[in-house]
């Protein structure tokens, strides 16, 4: 934010406001798809991990 504020002029022009709005929307749009990739990429990693299995008791006579 510092690079867009110039301090030039208290009132900025209407259509330099224009191009600041453009910018920041894709600044704003880039870093929520940066988000979303690096999210669905952990679902994706947490998916690949099998479950764990269900404990069963060892075959014998141990609780007789």
């Amino acid at each position: 934010m510092l690079f867009w504020w110039q301090g030039s002029d208290v009132i900025p022009d209407p259509w330099d406001f224009d191009k600041w709005l453009k910018g920041s929307a894709w600044v704003v749009g880039l870093g929520a798809l940066g988000t979303f990739v690096r999210w669905r990429k952990k679902q994706q990693a947490m998916q690949a991990i099998p479950a764990m299995p269900v404990w069963t008791p060892p075959a014998g006579r141990f609780f007789s």
